[in-house]
């Protein structure tokens, strides 16, 4: 279903390492790499990212210890302290803030 190459890019997607990391760990740039995903997602059958690791599981193409690192990854997308967020995450959600203060 998958080949060697997606199987590596699948789990390393699930533990919750960036874009940019999956693909210097792969020799992949970021073109190649959105296309490997796309191709991902068409063999899955899968609309998102996050369907694409519902599909994976479905399909046991992901062991237990990754699932638990991607439900990690997934539960700690919702952390309300700031200083545990990635830089680039924080950026969004004060540029959301500021927007919302605007709003009102």
């Amino acid at each position: 279903m998958l080949n060697n190459q997606q199987t590596t890019v699948l789990n390393q997607l699930a533990e919750g390492r960036s874009h940019y990391e999956i693909g210097a760990s792969n020799g992949l740039n970021q073109v190649e790499l959105n296309i490997t995903l796309r191709d991902m997602q068409n063999r899955l059958g899968a609309k998102t990212l996050a369907h694409l690791m519902h599909r994976a599981w479905e399909l046991g193409l992901l062991g237990m210890r990754t699932l638990c690192l991607c439900l990690a990854v997934l539960g700690a997308s919702h952390i309300t302290d700031t200083k545990a967020m990635r830089p680039v995450r924080l950026v969004r959600t004060q540029v959301r803030a500021q927007r919302r203060q605007e709003a009102a």
